[in-house]
């Protein structure tokens, strides 16, 4: 459902694909490549970023749907929360926090990104792929966020799970493409599957006294 009178019935697959009004292609097609694009980063890290970055902005209907795809390739969906509200991100290795701390300044305030962030992204291990990569994601998630909360877009929980089963079966590619999960995928783009991540803890960091 969504706030327009003229589509009140429509979803977010509607709008994205065109079944109800006309989107810019190129809006699907940056998502796709943010998760299939070269880079240092896994499916599951750049999965744990996108929700990272919408958890920031409350914009309920695609987190789950991304909090469900990064739980679907192997991550605990309570760390997203507490990246959220650890402006430190202890759950997560060292190595990860520089790239967090762009995304929360990024979501915040726009232009408060400076050298020295990305300079501590560098010194923990980064290249400059990467790096853009988190920048792109970051710009994209946001502006997602922004749309769906401006629009009003409501998801039950039957197309939550069906939009997270469609980004992961089909590695965000077309109808027919291999999942994140499938060997033919994995032949693909090795680079993306390798268990880098590792949370810093094995149980939740308490940072408000619970």
């Amino acid at each position: 459902m969504s706030y327009l009178r003229e589509f009140s019935d429509a979803n977010m697959q509607d709008f994205l694909y065109g079944t109800e009004v006309e989107t810019p292609g190129l809006f699907v097609e940056v998502g796709r490549s943010i998760l299939r694009s070269e880079s240092q980063l896994t499916h599951m890290e750049r999965e744990m970023m996108a929700a990272f970055c919408l958890s920031l902005n409350n914009a309920q209907q695609p987190i789950n749907v991304h909090s469900r795809n990064f739980s679907l390739l192997g991550g605990q969906r309570w760390l997203i929360q507490d990246l959220v509200r650890d402006p430190e991100h202890l759950s997560v290795e060292a190595r990860f926090r520089p790239l967090l701390h762009i995304i929360r300044k990024a979501t915040a305030k726009a232009d408060s990104v400076t050298r020295a962030d990305v300079d501590a992204c560098y010194d923990a291990g980064w290249n400059g792929h990467t790096i853009h990569l988190v920048a792109t994601l970051t710009g994209f998630f946001n502006q997602m966020a922004r749309w769906v909360n401006i629009l009003g877009m409501k998801y039950d929980e039957e197309e939550v799970i069906g939009s997270s089963d469609y980004l992961t079966n089909s590695g965000y590619g077309p109808n027919d493409s291999a999942g994140l999960n499938d060997k033919a995928y994995r032949e693909t783009f090795p680079e993306h599957i390798s268990t880098t991540f590792t949370m810093a803890k094995q149980t939740r960091v308490n940072v408000d006294g619970e």
